[in-house]
């Protein structure tokens, strides 16, 4: 691993668009909000440094043995959150980042591309939830926010927002239109004359500061990985993004997975899962693949804390020897809480479907037990623990790296139970004890590992009527 001499913005962004640098399978999803990408360019401009980047010299023996993925350009948060797969020609290496992805893919974004989030409070299927924005820059004025702490006022506006109203100067400049400015001096004073605000020098310099930050300067130092033992690789990848939490737990996995499944294509299984359980059929949630994760873990029976050392090839080997069952699992439970009345609005805590899909796929449920008289019984009383579940105070808080909720409600599930009720043809009903309550029976259902009491989660976790 070598230090290579540092490139310019523009530089790093051409060999990205030429194709000459790609991301391996083991990243993660692009991650970055609009925020952030607004401080990174805000950074560059007033010349601070924005850490180095770890890039991986694939040879041409090597790139044909891994996936690989173009970056983000228009992002979506609906429509296009993920980036396409790549296609590395036969005999041809590439260069794969390890590390710096979201940086890039904020950098390409800005100035090449756009990014689109749902709208707060809008309806995730509404046809203007999504605007389209592009990212400018405030020729004219200081940032309105001081809590940002940014010296430039950069935001994502749409075109619409962008354009000046009649007596007003035109003040927005898009950001990846620098890249057409022929160079500092007078390509700049044309520019702002063009805009009727040639006699400010503040635009003057911030036009030019974003001319530098862009063009000129060499902010992207980087390593280079020459190594083509993908063990070797992998391990510098897993320590790198994870001594600091830069992965989360789910994001990780996701990663290991990726490169350790051996007949499925783990990340675009998942996503097409979490796709399906969100809007096929009518149904209305937003899963994130965290939960779809989760309950992977759960019903191959690994263990869910976040170590390294759990994300090994066996385990993975069982969470794809047990993706048919957790499919089928989480897509039923997808549709049982479409029947309960649930949606993406009013279901309070997503976490929920973890302990109800491994409850269907410990009970052996199958599409009938969705509908069928015999299992009504059954469904009611799910039902009801899911509500009371949702409405008690302090089951479902915010989850953890280490551990969830989920997986500790997970656990008052037992193959026990299941087992009886299947050799049982009698319609299951929460015990009497759970009956007279108005809400679980719980405790110990917390963000942390550890109850407050120092016990450990018992049988009777939660769930009183399934023990």
């Amino acid at each position: 691993m070598s230090f290579q001499t540092p490139r310019s913005i523009e530089e790093m962004l051409t060999a990205i668009h030429k194709r000459e640098y790609l991301m391996p399978a083991i990243q993660r999803e692009f991650v970055w909000g609009a925020d952030q990408i607004t401080k990174l360019v805000d950074s560059l401009m007033r010349g601070y440094p924005v850490g180095s980047f770890l890039l991986w010299d694939v040879k041409p023996e090597t790139a044909q043995s891994y996936t690989f993925y173009e970056f983000l350009t228009n992002y979506h948060e609906r429509d296009n959150p993920y980036a396409d797969k790549a296609t590395v020609p036969s005999g041809s290496g590439t260069t794969a980042v390890l590390d710096g992805q979201q940086r890039l893919t904020s950098l390409n974004i800005a100035l090449y591309g756009s990014f689109a989030e749902k709208k707060k409070y809008a309806w995730w299927n509404s046809a203007d939830a999504f605007p389209v924005k592009r990212l400018y820059l405030n020729l004219v004025d200081e940032p309105d926010d001081e809590e940002l702490g940014t010296k430039y006022d950069l935001r994502f506006l749409t075109d619409r927002e962008a354009s000046p109203a009649d007596g007003e100067a035109d003040k927005w400049f898009r950001v990846g239109a620098v890249l057409d400015l022929a160079n500092a001096g007078p390509a700049i004073m044309r520019e702002l004359e063009q805009r009727g605000i040639a006699g400010s020098a503040d635009a003057f310099q911030r036009l030019y500061d974003l001319y530098e930050a862009v063009r000129v300067l060499k902010p992207m130092n980087y390593f280079l990985v020459t190594d083509q033992d993908a063990d070797k690789v992998l391990e510098i990848f897993v320590r790198v993004n994870s001594g600091g939490t830069t992965l989360s737990y789910s994001d990780l996995l996701l990663s290991m997975a990726t490169n350790q499944w051996q007949e499925l294509d783990a990340r675009e299984e998942v996503r097409s899962l979490v796709s399906e359980i969100n809007s096929n059929a009518g149904r209305q949630f937003s899963f994130s693949k965290d939960v779809v994760l989760k309950t992977a873990l759960t019903i191959a029976d690994v263990d869910v804390r976040f170590k390294v050392t759990n994300f090994t090839q066996g385990n993975m080997a069982k969470v794809e020897a047990a993706w048919p069952q957790i499919k089928g699992a989480l897509l039923r439970a997808a549709t049982l809480l479409q029947q309960f009345g649930y949606n993406e609005r009013n279901l309070t805590a997503n976490s929920v479907i973890v302990p109800v899909a491994h409850y269907l796929h410990l009970r052996g449920a199958g599409d009938s037990y969705l509908d069928s008289t015999v299992d009504a019984a059954d469904r009611l009383a799910l039902q009801r623990w899911v509500t009371r579940s949702l409405v008690k105070r302090g089951i479902w808080g915010r989850d953890s790296t280490r551990s969830s909720p989920a997986s500790a409600m997970s656990s008052a599930l037992t193959r026990r139970t299941a087992s009886r009720s299947l050799r049982s043809r009698r319609q299951w009903r929460p015990s009497a004890r759970a009956s007279r309550s108005t809400t679980p029976r719980s405790t110990n259902c917390s963000t942390s590992s550890t109850p407050a009491s120092g016990r450990s989660p018992s049988s009777r976790f939660c769930i009183r009527g399934w023990t």
